[in-house]
């Protein structure tokens, strides 16, 4: 996992923030990263996104904002942090949840229209598996 406390983000946001908003981003973005391992679960084909995507993402943003950084404050600072790790929680399905689809209409759907995901899901005794992610 990259070190999204090596951005320059980051760095301006320790920088400006006292301690309550820097433990408050620490232990969100703690929390965040255990979830986000979980995501392979249900897409085992995406790149990494329990860690290395959000450090990429917060280099990009620093970048994009070259001199500018420092003109944002403390709290645009710890949106923009905790925005690249809670951004992708959606995709973190428990292995309830993933079971559970195949009683949903918009997953009855979603095979009507995808002959080869529905090939997939009836070859596959009508359970889920990382194909049809």
């Amino acid at each position: 996992m990259q070190d999204y406390r090596k951005t320059e983000i980051y760095k301006h946001f320790l920088s400006q923030s006292d301690i309550a908003d820097f433990a408050f981003v620490e232990k969100m973005v703690e929390k965040c990263i255990p979830i986000l391992r979980e995501y392979s679960e249900t897409f085992p084909k995406y790149t990494d996104h329990a860690g290395v995507h959000q450090t990429n993402i917060l280099r990009i943003i620093g970048e994009l904002l070259g001199e500018k950084l420092t003109e944002i404050t403390t709290i645009e600072a710890a949106i923009l942090i905790l925005s690249t790790y809670l951004h992708d929680i959606g995709m973190v399905y428990t292995k309830q949840e993933r079971n559970s689809l195949v009683n949903e209409d918009r997953f009855k759907t979603f095979l009507s229209e995808y002959s080869r995901a529905n090939r997939i899901y009836i070859e596959n005794n009508e359970n889920l598996n990382s194909e049809l992610a």
